[in-house]
């Protein structure tokens, strides 16, 4: 149908039971325009998704070419969200106010993440670190590559870490007792989130004494997730264990 004064028409499909409405164009090019409310297959769309659209001059609102993706800017996922204004909206991993790629949250708002890391499902990073050091090294190497020495917060979070880590790693729990002071203090995390979620394994934490010189004793305050997820206090200065690093991208809250 071509003309100035063609008659435009959504298709509808399984349209039972539903209202339709119609809106007559005033600006006098005779056209009109008619609008198909919930269970409508679309135009240029396979199948109905529960959503009207009007036709404008073939340009269909919520989203780029339809109900497709957003990015640069456009409407996101369901053509509800629009990635680059600082709401973390449904359909976004992130949303750091700027369609840019390659700073942590992509133009597309979903998470970038360091090479050989991997998103959680929280959206935060997750590498694990094969070298062995102590509690304090480890802590501090977390920090120099831009994060921390990962803290789980939620179940979600820990079955995560345990099917990334094989072996033993340090976490980035301590009580904050020095080793020669014995007895168990309350543990915290370094990144100072709630301590609610806790999964250690049976009797700990139990703050073991071991000889660490001459008539001394050195005692157990710093956490450790073994390869089955639960948890172990272990001496700080123990350099056997790897550790597993976290880093929140921008956007995230």
């Amino acid at each position: 149908m071509g003309g100035r004064n063609a008659l435009r028409l959504v298709t509808l499909s399984g349209l039972l039971g539903v209202s339709v409405c119609c809106s007559l164009d005033r600006t006098g090019t005779g056209d009109i325009d008619l609008i198909g409310i919930g269970g409508a297959l679309d135009a240029g769309e396979d199948a109905a998704d529960g959503r009207a659209e009007a036709s404008f001059g073939g340009i269909f609102t919520g989203g780029t070419g339809g109900d497709g993706g957003g990015g640069n800017g456009g409407a996101a996922g369901n053509g509800m969200s629009t990635c680059g204004n600082g709401l973390r909206e449904a359909g976004e991993q992130c949303d750091d106010q700027n369609t840019d790629s390659g700073d942590g949250c992509s133009d597309r708002c979903e998470v970038e993440c360091p090479p050989n890391s991997s998103v959680g499902p929280n959206y935060h990073c997750y590498w694990f670190m094969r070298d062995s050091k102590n509690w304090g090294d480890a802590r501090n190497d977390c920090v120099a590559q831009g994060g921390y020495l990962a803290t789980l917060t939620s179940k979600s979070e820990n079955d995560f870490l345990a099917a990334l880590t094989v072996e033993t790693a340090w976490i980035g729990a301590t009580d904050g007792r020095t080793a020669k002071e014995s007895g168990a203090g309350s543990y915290a995390w370094v990144s100072g989130e709630d301590f609610g979620f806790e999964n250690w394994a049976p009797n700990e934490p139990n703050a073991a004494g071991k000889g660490c010189g001459i008539l001394e004793r050195c005692y157990e305050h710093c956490a450790t997730m073994r390869d089955d997820g639960l948890w172990n206090d272990s001496y700080c200065e123990d350099d056997r264990y790897p550790y597993v690093c976290e880093r929140i991208p921008p956007g995230i809250n």
